[in-house]
């Protein structure tokens, strides 16, 4: 085995090694699982890892493959274990309902197909997603998530996001061809540094949901301390605008939830010192790296160097804005599809001179892919305004849930931290929601596993609590 690897690897037969890998893995992870397969789909969703090729150049994702991976195993499941109840009607679970019955219409009226079948007209694989989102919600649904598996879904969360950036930093260092003309990668200052800006956020999102605020400053948990030093130094480095002010909110947000609004005061207190000296001292008594320029160039007052400030004069957002508004305008409630015609794609690649020079041209393709970094919009433009009014249903009550999860569970439980993390998780997707997400597909598959994890525990607890309750009141009988 040892040969063939070596052998294979020698010849560049990446995808083939990989192949080889997953089906020697894919068993043994079946087997150790046991009834917690399900365990792993919030893992696959994250790890990034490459895509199973078939026929044609065209690929299946892994995610899709666990998830359909997951169904079959359900399945048999609730027919060999007939004493299992089907959670699938309840009151709750309406908004997702809405949302596949809507895009199931949306699909048969577009009357669209799969590229891998030979479909000229495309994006019936972007409906797929949207369905396997959901399925892998019903998956979760019909689980019971214990003190331990909790433990694990952490475990999980943060080592895809660990998995997702080690396989794009070896993408990009060993496998990554750069077209220095129009890569936006190809740069001195921010290239392989974005890669690096998740996995810290991640672990600031943990350190922050298992220890409180309090905890860190009146205890003065020196290691993590130095942890936390260590994903904000990286963080900075990276020059990810987004992840660092989502990064410089989350104290704040933990403090708040946990009502230490000593702790808000006090971190409001440093961090504006912090940032004063750091505006002062840059380009005065000392020069930042061109990365944390990016990353910090979005507080007032903060010097740049003139190749930061003539990126931040083009911004591609405004265009995609610019265009997902025009389409809303035209379908609001029904919306635009996903489809894209093979003619289209042609053309957008060739549309430079549509773009003024002031606007990032590879917006244009980027709205034609539905990648439209901004979720509201983003669901609108593609299925109308009522779907997007549903999803924030949907979306509104993962925090219903957690706030209701958090008041029942014992604090410092694998249960209590997982839920934190969940709830500032939302919280800072939900600050970012006007320039992040896509659209329906990109946002379900995040969103889903979490309120398919949420709502199995908030069941799990209302049936522990109906179970105590029958012999008191047998007792009062």
């Amino acid at each position: 085995m040892a040969i063939y690897f070596g052998v294979s690897i020698g010849r560049g037969d990446y995808y083939e090694t990989y192949l080889v890998i997953l089906m020697l893995v894919t068993p043994a992870v079946l087997f150790f699982l046991k009834s917690n397969y399900w365990l792993l789909i919030p893992f696959v969703i994250r790890c990034g890892l490459p895509a199973i090729p078939l026929i044609a150049g065209k690929s299946i994702a892994l995610k899709e493959i666990w998830v359909v991976v997951c169904v079959v195993m359900l399945f048999g499941q609730l027919f060999f274990y007939r004493s299992r109840q089907v959670r699938l009607f309840r009151i709750e679970l309406i908004p997702i309902y809405l949302i596949m019955s809507w895009v199931v219409a949306m699909f048969f009226r577009e009357g669209i197909g799969l590229a891998i079948l030979g479909s000229s007209a495309q994006g019936g694989r972007k409906y797929l997603g949207i369905i396997l989102a959901c399925l892998s919600m019903v998956v979760i649904f019909h689980q019971k998530v214990s003190e331990k598996q909790c433990k694990w879904l952490i475990i999980l969360i943060v080592s895809s996001v660990g998995t997702a950036m080690i396989w794009s930093l070896v993408n990009y260092f060993f496998f990554r061809r750069v077209d220095y003309e129009t890569e936006q990668w190809a740069t001195t200052y921010y290239s392989y540094h974005q890669i690096l800006a998740s996995l810290p956020l991640v672990l600031i999102i943990w350190l922050f949901s298992k220890y409180s605020p309090a905890e860190i400053i009146v205890r003065v948990q020196i290691s993590v301390m130095a942890m936390l030093g260590i994903c904000y130094g990286v963080i900075v480095y990276s020059g990810k605008r987004m992840h660092l002010a989502l990064a410089l909110v989350i104290p704040f947000i933990a403090a708040l939830i946990r009502r230490q609004y000593g702790a808000v005061m006090l971190f409001g207190g440093g961090g504006a010192i912090a940032l004063a000296l750091l505006v002062v001292g840059q380009g005065n008594f000392f020069v930042l790296p061109l990365s944390a320029q990016r990353a910090m160039s979005f507080i007032p007052g903060m010097k740049v160097d003139a190749v930061i400030e003539d990126q931040s004069q083009t911004n591609f957002r405004t265009t995609l804005r610019q265009i997902s508004l025009e389409k809303i305008a035209q379908h609001p409630i029904i919306g635009n599809g996903l489809s894209v015609s093979e003619g289209e794609i042609i053309e957008l690649e060739a549309m430079q001179e549509y773009a003024v020079e002031e606007t990032d041209s590879h917006a244009y393709k980027m709205a034609a892919g539905s990648a439209w970094h901004n979720t509201w919009l983003g669901i609108s433009t593609d299925f109308g305004i009522p779907c997007a009014v549903v999803f924030a249903v949907f979306w509104f009550q993962i925090f219903k849930y957690c706030v209701h999860l958090r008041r029942r569970l014992p604090i410092g439980s694998y249960a209590y931290i997982l839920v934190t993390m969940l709830l500032i998780m939302n919280i800072g997707d939900l600050l970012q929601s006007w320039v992040a997400g896509h659209s329906l597909e990109d946002v379900l598959w995040v969103r889903g596993w979490q309120f398919a994890v949420l709502w199995a525990l908030k069941i799990q607890l209302q049936e522990q609590n109906h179970e105590e309750h029958e012999p008191d009141q047998a007792m009062a009988g």
